[in-house]
């Protein structure tokens, strides 16, 4: 295209790729806080009375709605988390990675 020009800022791109920490550690630390809030939960954390019983009959039968591949629904958000906190990361390092790659052919066309 004539007279335009594509740039591109090394600096700006390693800036934002650490931007990407922020997200996936808060995530991260929201799904340990889950498995250890769960994880100390008794079988059956709704008791016994008749609210519980009434939640049983309404969740029994639903737990597979939302899942895949055999997962209960909470096991899938779960896994999907997991991949979202593990993207950021690939992005983070895409982006520094790309950063590096444009300095190093600033310099040379420098030259």
């Amino acid at each position: 295209m004539p007279g335009k020009k594509l740039t591109v800022n090394p600096r700006a791109l390693r800036k934002s790729s650490e931007t990407l920490n922020e997200p996936a550690s808060t995530l991260q630390t929201a799904l340990d806080n889950f498995y250890t809030k769960v994880n100390g939960l008794p079988a059956k954390p709704w008791g016994t009375d008749d609210m519980a019983h009434a939640f049983v009959k309404q969740y029994e039968g639903h737990e597979q709605r939302f899942g895949s591949n055999g997962k209960r629904g909470y096991e899938a958000l779960l896994a999907g988390l997991v991949d979202l906190i593990d993207g950021l990361g690939v992005m983070r390092k895409k982006t520094r990675a790309m950063a590096l790659h444009y300095a190093k052919a600033e310099e040379a066309n420098q030259r």
